[in-house]
C-alpha cells in the first residue's frame, strides 16, 4: 500500500475528508493494519486501517499518472 485514501473524519481531525495521502510505512501489530503518514499538521502520524478510516488508493493514483501521460 502506497497512497490511502481517507474515508472518514472525526471533529478536530488532522486528516481531510477523501485526501490521498502517501504511506511512509504500513505494519500490523497485534493483528491490526496500521499506516503512517504525514496529516495535515505535517506531522508523521499512526493510524489504524481496521477502523475503515483508510481504503488503498495506489491503484487511483497510478491510473491518474497514466491519464496525465495519455496512455
Amino acid at each position: 500500500m502506497r497512497y490511502v485514501k481517507c474515508l472518514y473524519v472525526e471533529v478536530g481531525s488532522r486528516l481531510t475528508l477523501n485526501k490521498i495521502y502517501e504511506v511512509f510505512d504500513y505494519f500490523i501489530d497485534n493483528d491490526t493494519s496500521y499506516v503512517e503518514i504525514i496529516d495535515n499538521t505535517g506531522d508523521k502520524a499512526i493510524y489504524s486501517v481496521e477502523k475503515n478510516w483508510f481504503e488503498d488508493a495506489t491503484a487511483e493514483i497510478r491510473d491518474k499518472k497514466l491519464n496525465e501521460l495519455g496512455i
